[in-house]
């Protein structure tokens, strides 16, 4: 079950040792190196586990599915400030033996592919002065067909080697996340400045395939907090990464990268990739930022499935994962607050199509131009599947779905929406994620008020229930239009209803998980977006249930306005209109 929440900043990384140290007691109950490892997960879960909040809410079936998996993995962390390659490898096996009791299950069940989260095998207590002992070496593997369960120079790569031969006994694709290290004459970027130390170090996603290839591999674009000292970013078309199956075409993108627009959009419109992984080590915020929360609007916003596997550490507010449908929503996730053990999701993916590139946008001409300017030597670099998509778009007919306007000013208006009156009650300010949100007061039992910043609005009409045995919840409407700059900076363009903390204007837009208020319809709007903006559309109820597309509520591209005609099942804690305009940041 869900219960407590806390109040969090986004991050897809770093929790302080001191933090830990203050929940754990001082740090000289550590200091014993006979106890190196601090084991948070008392149990293995695998499928089938009572606790916790896994909730399937839809089931795919047919010859047209494949069945997929993702583990949220209570990970075992390394808490001293120094470490030895010895007691980091032995660390790193701890958690990969969690893995290899997933894989085991998850193959006995017909599963497909799985996927592990961020810093699920190094933990993610590591620093720009520790990280060195968790680097493993992981080779392009475009160049030359790699399979590191069956090369003996690989040896010296122990926990790649062992994630292939899990993936090649088992007969399962497995994504998973290392912390990895390229040589700096190996490197696209041997040109550039060589960190000391000769190799250039990556937040990096692996995929081995169901004979143990290593099929795939990513370093993430956008690192987050200390991941800068620690990392050096990906970039580049030899960085998209993207492996075929029998079931689609996959791309791969990590954690903070989802706030962003590449390497999520040229895997999605340059390539037309209709299905992505997702490793994440997400901490939760509420009301907006919730990991599944915004799993599943980012999924219905691009119509793709995701998978997506999350630690599973909720005293770093580590939660929440799932395997998400595109438009149809979430098909099963989990989320809690209070449970400190691995959960397994299973679930019934559809088919996807690979979808015609959008060539006429600029991401697809970026992209082809940085390719034709590589070097052959370079050009080897990149996966076939890119260079092979690419060619046959510039030889085919294909055009685009969606054109693309050059035009980056001109604002967008919801045609569906009709703007009501603007609301009597007196706007006030509150921070909500950090920025400071223009809210109104939900005061009527039924109304239509408005609240702008800018030429942004947002309109809602909104009807409580006429007779309630329980005090109603405060509500309140809220906009931003403008840059975030809390832990990175992007720039949003967001219209939230949300639930109040306490009676208390000054509450609204805290973080809070509890709701006793239902409503029997709303309409929620956006308008004067501007047309570059990305809007991922969301509904929370009590106790950060996800409530259903298609039943509790509905949307439709562009996805400026949400609505449900009868109220949604659970007491509703908010609904969102979350935009991005990357182009801003």
């Amino acid at each position: 079950m869900l219960h407590r929440n806390h109040n969090s900043a986004l991050s897809c990384f770093h929790f302080s040792s001191t933090t830990l140290r203050s929940s754990f007691g001082s740090s000289s109950t550590m200091a014993d190196r006979t106890i190196p490892l601090i084991l948070l997960a008392v149990a293995i879960c695998a499928i089938g586990c009572s606790h916790g909040d896994s909730v399937t809410s839809h089931a795919h079936s047919g010859s047209s599915s494949f069945l997929a998996a993702v583990y949220q993995h209570a990970v075992h962390n390394w808490y001293l400030p120094n470490i030895t390659h010895r007691e980091a490898l032995k660390l790193m096996n701890t958690n990969v033996d969690v893995y290899e009791v997933q894989v085991k299950v998850a193959s006995s069940k017909g599963v497909s592919m799985i996927v592990f989260p961020e810093y699920g095998i190094t933990g993610f207590q590591l620093s720009h002065l520790s990280i060195d002992p968790f680097l493993e070496y992981v080779p392009n593997p475009y160049k030359t067909s790699v399979n590191p369960c069956i090369q003996a120079e690989f040896k010296t790569s122990p926990i790649l080697q062992r994630l292939s031969c899990l993936a090649r006994k088992y007969s399962i694709i497995i994504v998973a996340n290392l912390a990895t290290m390229i040589p700096c004459n190996e490197s696209r970027l041997q040109d550039r400045d060589c960190p000391t130390g000769g190799v250039y170090k990556y937040n990096t996603d692996v995929t081995l395939g169901a004979d143990g290839k290593l099929l795939a591999k990513y370093n993430k674009e956008h690192l987050y907090a200390e991941e800068l000292l620690m990392f050096q970013p990906g970039e580049g078309p030899d960085n998209l990464a993207v492996f075929k199956t029998d079931y689609g075409i996959f791309g791969l993108f990590t954690c903070f990268d989802m706030l962003f627009k590449e390497p999520a959009e040229s895997l999605l419109d340059s390539l037309g990739v209709t299905n992505m992984v997702f490793p994440t080590a997400w901490m939760n915020e509420l009301p907006l930022l919730s990991a599944v929360e915004y799993q599943e609007a980012w999924a219905i916003r691009f119509d793709v499935n995701l998978l997506a596997a999350n630690i599973q550490l909720p005293i770093a507010l580590m939660t929440g994962g799932g395997l998400y449908a595109g438009v149809q929503g979430a098909v099963i996730y989990h989320r809690d607050m209070t449970d400190f053990h691995g959960e397994l999701l299973i679930g019934k993916l559809p088919v996807r199509p690979k979808r015609p590139p959008k060539i006429n946008t600029k991401t697809f001409k970026d992209l082809s131009g940085q390719i034709r300017n590589l070097t052959p030597e370079n050009l080897q670099m990149v996966s076939p599947i890119v260079k092979s998509i690419l060619k046959d778009t510039a030889q085919s007919s294909w055009s685009e779905t969606m054109k693309s306007s050059e035009s980056s000013q001109e604002i967008r208006f919801s045609s569906s929406f009709t703007t009501p009156d603007k609301s009597s009650d007196k706007p006030f300010q509150s921070l909500m994620n950090h920025d400071l949100y223009t809210f109104v007061l939900l005061t009527q039992n039924t109304a239509s008020l408005s609240v702008c910043s800018g030429v942004l609005c947002c309109h809602l009409n909104y009807t409580f229930p006429s007779m309630s045995s329980t005090k109603r919840d405060m509500f309140a409407l809220g906009v931003f239009n403008g840059l975030h700059k809390h832990n990175g900076q992007y720039y949003v363009q967001t219209c939230a209803l949300v639930k109040c903390r306490l009676d208390d204007q000054s509450s609204c837009g805290a973080e809070t998980v509890q709701s006793n208020t239902r409503l029997e319809s709303f309409s929620l709007a956006i308008e004067g977006y501007d047309q570059e903006s990305r809007l991922f559309p969301s509904v929370l109820t009590s106790d950060v249930r996800l409530a259903i597309i298609g039943k509790d509520w509905e949307s439709e591209f562009p996805f400026d306005h949400i609505w449900s005609e009868s109220g949604t099942e659970g007491y509703l804690l908010a609904a969102n209109i979350y935009g991005r305009w990357y182009e801003k940041d």
